[in-house]
């Protein structure tokens, strides 16, 4: 069984295939898109950008809502939070540079941020370097940690249903 749990947004279920359903403790839960559609989310900046991932894993903001900004959540024992774009199948990370990519290896440390909650909206955090956040510019582009600070628009989002 991984260190890290996945919860369904939509039921609040572990969506681990060890784990019982609570609700039914003999039915498993089926993790796939029609049955979870409203587990994807997605993430708003104060800038008006959607984070996005194109399936070659590269990041970037849209002002529309596509395939592309469609993330799961995935929460890891206390650790942090993992965040994996639907469309591609890889996981949001940041390397030394403070670059923003996607990762195939959900167990890297560089896709493990902390969530944060500064007045409404929400931050994340890399858990690597601790003063470094997920950020999309004004201009849609991804802004590199080591230029981020907690207070700034780039870093703020707002966790929004698909629908």
């Amino acid at each position: 069984m991984p260190w890290w749990r996945v919860i369904c947004w939509c039921c609040n279920r572990d969506m681990n295939k060890n784990s019982p359903d609570p609700k039914n403790e003999s039915a498993e839960h089926e993790d796939d898109e029609a049955s979870c559609r409203s587990s994807y989310k997605l993430l708003y900046n104060k800038h008006g950008f959607f984070l996005s991932m194109d399936t070659e894993g590269n990041i970037f903001g849209t002002k529309e809502k596509h395939k592309h900004a469609n993330f799961n959540f995935l929460t890891s024992d206390g650790e942090g939070v993992r965040i994996k774009a639907v469309s591609a199948d890889k996981y949001v990370a940041m390397d030394e540079q403070g670059n923003l990519y996607g990762q195939d290896d959900p167990n890297s440390d560089e896709t493990l941020f902390i969530e944060n909650i500064e007045g409404y909206y929400l931050q994340y955090q890399s858990k690597n370097y601790q003063d470094w956040f997920i950020g999309i510019k004004k201009t849609g582009k991804p802004k590199k940690g080591t230029k981020t600070k907690s207070r700034q628009r780039a870093v703020m989002w707002l966790k929004t249903d698909c629908s």
